[in-house]
């Protein structure tokens, strides 16, 4: 009897590996994304998804929204200058308070389910499901890493615990309490693999080694250390040396802090 139940649990685990290793690499496979079935096939409920119904929801919602809008305020009200656009922190907070607008928007105007499961789902749909993915998977790494690297101890400042925090908090839970958005494991090359690519092409280009833009908001006598780097840790030096210590935290970020916080979303 046990060993017939054994071999039940080994088939249900080898098929649940196939249909992750099948869903992780249908993108190259061309297989369509953005669509009413699951991994398994199974019918997703796009307006539940989407489109909650309920007072409650809506009125969350706004919360959500209110709260995005509010830290994204303060935060520019903070620093009113394009350099703004220099942090990491403040790309994460655009994207969150973008996927706040259009979920407030889905649920006053409901969207619409697909007429069959192999049907693509409509184009605010798949907005609001790439957005959400970019806003979740970029708030929880943006949290981590600046608690764990760039946090110095000391006083915690308001700024901070909403912009490293509160705001990450709120957008998982708009988005998988409330909303219960499914996220695929190839979302991760699709989508949010490239925050982090991106911000990376970013910080090379404002480097020494290519635009030389500096960085208004440092400035030291040290000649040890490189006061135009946006983040002291993502120094690309300007070509006198290889910066291994910068290559390696990017291999990191981007090939096990990303795909691990992508997981978690999947298991979430």
């Amino acid at each position: 009897m046990s060993t017939n139940q054994d071999d039940i649990n080994d088939k249900s685990n080898n098929s649940k590996c196939s249909r992750f290793c099948a869903d992780l690499t249908g993108t190259c496979r061309c297989s369509p994304s953005y669509r009413s079935a699951d991994g398994n096939g199974r019918e997703i409920d796009i307006v539940r998804s989407f489109s909650p119904p309920g007072v409650l929801s809506l009125l969350f919602k706004l919360c959500v929204l209110t709260l995005a809008v509010f830290t994204l305020a303060y935060t520019v009200g903070k620093d009113p200058r394009p350099f703004y656009l220099a942090y990491a922190t403040h790309w994460s907070l655009i994207i969150a308070n973008l996927y706040a607008l259009l979920s407030t928007v889905n649920v006053l105007l409901p969207v619409q389910q697909p007429e069959t499961v192999h049907s693509p789902v409509g184009v605010r749909v798949k907005t609001t499901w790439i957005v959400f993915i970019l806003a979740a998977n970029s708030q929880l790494i943006v949290t981590v890493l600046y608690w764990v690297l760039l946090y110095s101890g000391g006083a915690v400042l308001f700024y901070d615990i909403l912009s490293h925090g509160v705001v990450f908090v709120m957008v998982w839970i708009d988005g998988f309490l409330v909303s219960r958005i499914p996220v695929r494991a190839r979302h991760w090359l699709e989508v949010s693999a490239w925050f982090c690519v991106l911000y990376l092409v970013w910080s090379i280009i404002h480097s020494d080694l290519a635009a030389d833009v500096g960085n208004p908001d440092k400035s030291d006598n040290d000649p040890d250390t490189n006061d135009d780097s946006i983040y002291g840790l993502l120094d690309w030096g300007n070509g006198d040396q290889v910066p291994t210590s910068t290559i390696v935290l990017s291999i990191v970020v981007v090939f096990v802090a990303s795909p691990v916080s992508h997981l978690v979303m999947v298991a979430v």
